[in-house]
């Protein structure tokens, strides 16, 4: 019991289905003059629900699986080295921890680098049961990451494009970025652009997580940019702007 609807293409596919409290359409009972086309099955269960109920499966898979489960926490996705700035986020969270003793972080992604140095901190800190270095992750276990997170963080010391940045925001988790991602346009629906110092990604942080606006509504407004500017379609059509 954990979807919106069910869509079936005859009654005796979706005839035990009411007993669980879910909503049915049947899309192939002519007889009955109920079959409804695509275009009308989309206007009584939206693409919107259906794809929350996705995220929300993969979101709980990926908290069982890595042992989150009503845990909530930062994330980092990246290669572990010098340029992607994991060791300025895990100081930035050190000093953020005693203001939120609840909140976790997440580093997903091999190590390039720093995760040796990244485990001795933990470990000379005593933080092993918050700090999580999970190593690389699938992509269904990207998109259960993302969308549990609270927030997602990108503390690049430089970066031409922050791509983690556009899915977790397409994914409707809002997002930190340094000034060296090249996505400041984040900042227009109140996610947070800073300098690549662990100071400044603490401060970022801790306004992001005390702001009266919330988390959710932060993501969603970033969802709603990234549709609006940086789908494909939209690229080709600022693209063949361009031709002659």
């Amino acid at each position: 019991r954990i979807v919106d609807g069910v869509i079936g293409n005859s009654s005796s596919g979706i005839s035990e289905v009411p007993f669980f409290g879910i909503g049915t359409i049947n899309t192939g009972d002519r007889q009955k003059g109920r079959f409804m086309p695509p275009s009308v099955v989309n206007c009584q269960i939206s693409k919107k629900s259906i794809i929350n109920s996705i995220n929300k499966i993969l979101s709980n898979n990926f908290k069982k699986k890595f042992g989150l489960q009503k845990t909530p926490y930062i994330l980092f996705v990246g290669r572990l080295n010098l340029i992607k700035g994991p060791d300025l986020l895990l100081q930035a969270y050190i000093k953020l921890l005693p203001d939120f003793p609840n909140l976790n972080m997440v580093f997903a992604g091999p190590d390039d680098g720093l995760g040796d140095q990244l485990e001795e901190e933990v470990k000379k800190k005593s933080i092993e049961q918050k700090v999580h270095l999970i190593g690389y992750i699938g992509e269904k276990d990207k998109v259960g990451a993302y969308t549990g997170a609270e927030f997602l963080v990108v503390p690049s010391r430089r970066e031409a494009m922050s791509i983690v940045a556009l899915e977790a925001g397409a994914c409707g988790t809002p997002v930190i970025l340094t000034t060296e991602c090249g996505f400041d346009e984040v900042k227009e629906v109140g996610c947070k652009v800073v300098q690549p110092i662990a100071e400044e990604l603490y401060n970022g942080m801790n306004s992001m997580l005390s702001s009266s606006k919330s988390l959710k509504a932060l993501g969603n407004d970033l969802r709603n940019l990234i549709l609006e500017r940086y789908t494909w379609k939209k690229s080709a059509e600022q693209y063949l702007k361009f031709l002659p």
